[in-house]
């Protein structure tokens, strides 16, 4: 008799140490919470039961950009949207690489009268740099051939006279620079994530230049400079008139842009 109440009594203290361990490790019945971290829209949270203890943190949003709309830094979470693009919603022609586009300018003798060709990009290509676009850390070289045809009677009295610019797709008043580095570099400013940056753009000598039979042709290469993973960068061809107009060459995007404009967009 004396064995079987020692048993009895070893079985139910055995029982009660693992009801009291259960209670311990699975119920906060004494307290004992586990806390997870707030969130920026959860308090503290007990993880066995939970209760929840204080308020969330809420978001903390950076401003909205051209590339993103507002962005928690704690969470990653967007509200709104992106400021609209300066280029969005405008009647513009955009240039697509092997197809020759309607270009029409002023004849080189008599800047009123109007001649009419083709501008055509021929290729693009993106390289980090090489012996003629020197490389910069954190930017990417756009490399394309450009060519410009004229045949027609007032190019073959009068010749022509081109006019190209840049310009940046989400902020159209941004200038080129007027001068030119030892390496053939023009500077020009580019708009991404919320910060003005600065790129660069080179114009190499024509691989054509001159009456080929009846055409009037140049043929050359155009480069620009910018932050790896940028779109923005606009190459521009539009009537002379309006850089004689603006009083200078590359003018910026917003003087020159309108329907009659031509503009490859570098991404």
């Amino acid at each position: 008799m004396k064995r079987i109440v020692l048993w009895i009594g070893v079985g139910v203290t055995a029982a009660a140490i693992a009801a009291l361990v259960a209670l311990l490790l699975l119920t906060c019945v004494f307290g004992n919470h586990e806390f997870a971290p707030a969130t920026c829209t959860e308090p503290e949270t007990c993880t066995r039961c939970g209760e929840r203890r204080g308020e969330p943190l809420g978001h903390i949003f950076t401003e909205a950009t051209h590339q993103n709309a507002p962005t928690c830094i704690r969470c990653g979470y967007t509200e709104g949207e992106a400021v609209p693009a300066d280029c969005a919603g405008l009647p513009l022609t955009y240039m697509e690489v092997g197809t020759p586009y309607p270009y029409t300018t002023a004849s080189y003798e008599d800047h009123d009268v109007d001649v009419t060709g083709t501008a055509e990009i021929l290729d693009h290509r993106v390289i980090a740099g090489d012996d003629v676009f020197p490389a910069r850390e954190g930017y990417e070289w756009h490399v394309v051939t450009v060519r410009l045809v004229f045949s027609g009677e007032d190019a073959q009295k009068n010749g022509m006279q081109s006019a190209m610019t840049y310009g940046d797709y989400y902020t159209t008043d941004a200038e080129v620079g007027t001068t030119v580095d030892e390496n053939g570099l023009r500077p020009f400013v580019a708009e991404f994530y919320g910060t003005r940056v600065q790129c660069w753009q080179k114009t190499c000598p024509d691989e054509e230049a001159g009456w080929y039979g009846h055409e009037l042709r140049f043929t050359w290469k155009e480069g620009v400079l910018v932050p790896c993973g940028y779109d923005g960068t606009l190459l521009i061809f539009y009537h002379y008139r309006l850089a004689r107009d603006a009083d200078r060459l590359f003018p910026a995007a917003d003087r020159v842009l309108d329907e009659n404009a031509l503009v490859f967009r570098f991404r």
